[in-house]
C-alpha cells in the first residue's frame, strides 16, 4: 500500500533553473569523490546514498510525481546526459495521438497504472534524457501508438531543437573530469598530484579544487583556443558552435569512463577470484600466468576509446549536417584535435 502525500505542484523556479542545479551537482559529486577518494571509503559512499535517497523521498512526500528525478538529481542528470546516445528510443505517433487519443491516458494515468512519473507526453519526446523507461504509457495507450525502436547512437542528440550551453559545457567537462578521478592522472592519491603538491606546498584540498577546475574548463578552453587561432576570437561564434557540438563528446566522455572502471573492475574481479578460493598464488608462475590472462583485456579498454572517438567523430558529423551555418575546415580541425588529445590522455592513464 502506497503512502499518502501532500501532492503538491512541482515549485517554478525548479522548472526554470532545475537543470542548473542538477549540472551543479554533479560537478560537485564528482569533486566530492575525488577529494575525498569515495572509492576507497564506505562510510562516505553510504552518506551519498543517504543523500541522494533522501532527496528522492522527502520531494516524493511532498510534491506530486518524480520531481527529485526529473530536475535535481545528480545521478539521473549524469545518466540522462548519457542516455543521449542510447540506442534505443521511445516515441509515440504524433497523428495518433493528437487526432485519435482523447483521454491522454499516457500522461495522466488511469485507475490502474499511473501516469508518466516524470511529466512527459511521448508524442513530444525529443530525446529519452528524461524518460526512465518506467512503460506506464505504453501499459495506458489504448491506440498502440508508443513503440520502443532501436535507432543509431546519438540519433537523439540531432533531434534536439533546443540545445543548451550549460549542458553542452557539461559534456565537454566530463572529458576533463576523467583526468581527476579517483586512480586518475591527477588524483589526489596518484604520485603526480603528491609531487605537485610537494612542489607547492599548500593544503590538498585546496590544490585537488584548484586541479579540477581547471580540468573541468580544459576542453573547452581548448576548442576556445584552436578556434581562436583558426578563425580568430568572435564570442558569439563560439558559443553558438560549443552550444552546438560540444554534445558530440558524450560517446568520448561515456567510453572514456566505461574503459575507465573497467580497469578498476578487473582488479576487484582478481582479488574477489582469490578470496573465493577460486585463484589462490601459489608460486611465481601461476601468478604470472593469471595476471597475463587479465591483462590481455586491456584490448577491451582500447575498443572502448576508439569506439568513443568513431562515436564523437560521428555525431559531430550529424550536428554539422544540422546547423545553420558552413563550417570550415579549421573548425573541425579544432574540435576533432581536442577529441583526439582526450582519447590519447586517456589511453595513457588507463
Amino acid at each position: 500500500k502506497r503512502f499518502n502525500n501532500f501532492n503538491l505542484q512541482i515549485p517554478k523556479i525548479l522548472v526554470s533553473y532545475g537543470r542548473y542545479i542538477t549540472i551543479g551537482l554533479i560537478i560537485l559529486v564528482f569533486w566530492f569523490e575525488g577529494v575525498t577518494s569515495i572509492p576507497h571509503s564506505s562510510t562516505l559512499t553510504a552518506y551519498l546514498i543517504i543523500f541522494i535517497l533522501s532527496g528522492a523521498i522527502i520531494s516524493g512526500f511532498i510534491f506530486e510525481r518524480r520531481v527529485w528525478c526529473r530536475y535535481v538529481c545528480p545521478l539521473g542528470g549524469l545518466f540522462g546526459v548519457y542516455s543521449l546516445a542510447s540506442i534505443t528510443s521511445l516515441k509515440a505517433n504524433r497523428s495518433v495521438c493528437l487526432n485519435q487519443c482523447e483521454t491522454h491516458d499516457c500522461y495522466l494515468g488511469t485507475q490502474l497504472t499511473r501516469g508518466c512519473p516524470m511529466y512527459l507526453h511521448p508524442y513530444g519526446l525529443e530525446n529519452g534524457r528524461d524518460c526512465v523507461l518506467c512503460m506506464n504509457c505504453y501499459k495506458n495507450c489504448s491506440h498502440s501508438s508508443i513503440k520502443v525502436n532501436l535507432q543509431v547512437p546519438g540519433s537523439d542528440i540531432g533531434n534536439m531543437s533546443n540545445r543548451s550551453l550549460s549542458e553542452s559545457l557539461l559534456c565537454l567537462s566530463l572529458l576533463g573530469i576523467l583526468l581527476v578521478e579517483c586512480g586518475g592522472l591527477l588524483s589526489i592519491d596518484s604520485q603526480w598530484f603528491q609531487s605537485l603538491n610537494s612542489l607547492i606546498g599548500i593544503n590538498q584540498t585546496i590544490l585537488y579544487t584548484l586541479i579540477f577546475i581547471f580540468v573541468s574548463f580544459l576542453p573547452s578552453g581548448s576548442i576556445v583556443f584552436f578556434d581562436y587561432i583558426c578563425n580568430g576570437f568572435s564570442f558569439d561564434n563560439v558559443k553558438t558552435r560549443i552550444t552546438d557540438f560540444g554534445y558530440a563528446a558524450i560517446p568520448l566522455a561515456l567510453m572514456g569512463h566505461l574503459a575507465f572502471y573497467w580497469n578498476k573492475l578487473k582488479a576487484d574481479f582478481r582479488k574477489l577470484m582469490e578470496i573465493t578460493g577460486i585463484y589462490q598464488p601459489v608460486n611465481v608462475e601461476n601468478e604470472v600466468l593469471i595476471t597475463d590472462k587479465i591483462g590481455g583485456l586491456s584490448a577491451i579498454e582500447l575498443l572502448f576509446i576508439l569506439a568513443g572517438v568513431l562515436g564523437s567523430v560521428y555525431i559531430f558529423y550529424f550536428l554539422s549536417k544540422k546547423t545553420r551555418y558552413a563550417l570550415t575546415k579549421s573548425t573541425v580541425a579544432c574540435y576533432l584535435t581536442v577529441f583526439a588529445l582526450f582519447a590519447f590522455a586517456f589511453i595513457c592513464i588507463l
